[in-house]
Protein backbone atom coordinates (compact mmCIF):
# COMPACT_ATOMS: atom_id res chain seq x y z
CA UNK A 1 0.00 0.00 0.00
CA UNK A 2 1.59 3.31 -0.49
CA UNK A 3 1.87 6.52 1.37
CA UNK A 4 -0.75 8.22 -0.46
CA UNK A 5 -3.33 5.62 -0.02
CA UNK A 6 -3.00 5.22 3.92
CA UNK A 7 -3.22 9.25 3.78
CA UNK A 8 -6.44 9.13 2.17
CA UNK A 9 -7.98 6.31 3.95
CA UNK A 10 -6.68 8.16 7.35
CA UNK A 11 -8.43 11.27 5.68
CA UNK A 12 -12.20 8.91 5.32
CA UNK A 13 -14.80 9.19 7.60
CA UNK A 14 -15.95 6.08 6.36
CA UNK A 15 -13.70 3.32 6.96
CA UNK A 16 -14.65 1.39 9.85
CA UNK A 17 -11.57 -1.17 9.85
CA UNK A 18 -8.27 -1.26 7.94
CA UNK A 19 -6.75 -4.70 7.01
CA UNK A 20 -2.97 -5.33 5.33
CA UNK A 21 -3.02 -8.06 3.93
CA UNK A 22 0.24 -10.00 3.01
CA UNK A 23 1.44 -13.63 2.34
CA UNK A 24 5.61 -12.94 3.96
CA UNK A 25 7.74 -11.83 5.60
CA UNK A 26 9.12 -8.91 3.73
CA UNK A 27 5.39 -7.67 3.11
CA UNK A 28 4.83 -7.69 7.06
CA UNK A 29 8.30 -5.44 7.38
CA UNK A 30 7.24 -3.28 5.04
CA UNK A 31 3.20 -3.48 6.71
CA UNK A 32 4.97 -1.76 9.80
CA UNK A 33 7.50 0.51 8.17
CA UNK A 34 4.26 2.43 7.23
CA UNK A 35 3.30 2.67 11.53
CA UNK A 36 4.86 6.03 10.98
CA UNK A 37 2.17 7.25 9.05
CA UNK A 38 -1.25 8.65 10.33
CA UNK A 39 -3.57 5.68 10.25
CA UNK A 40 -7.87 5.99 10.23
CA UNK A 41 -9.76 6.36 13.20
CA UNK A 42 -10.73 2.65 13.26
CA UNK A 43 -8.62 -0.41 13.93
CA UNK A 44 -5.71 -1.68 11.98
CA UNK A 45 -4.42 -4.91 11.43
CA UNK A 46 -2.00 -6.96 9.58
CA UNK A 47 -2.90 -10.08 8.41
CA UNK A 48 -1.34 -13.32 6.35
CA UNK A 49 -4.68 -15.39 5.68
CA UNK A 50 -6.73 -13.40 3.59
CA UNK A 51 -10.50 -15.11 4.72
CA UNK A 52 -9.23 -13.51 8.18
CA UNK A 53 -8.56 -10.15 6.62
CA UNK A 54 -11.94 -10.52 4.94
Amino acid sequence: MSREAVTFYSEATHVTAFALHGSTAVDKVIAHGLRGLVWPHCPVRYFVDEEEAL
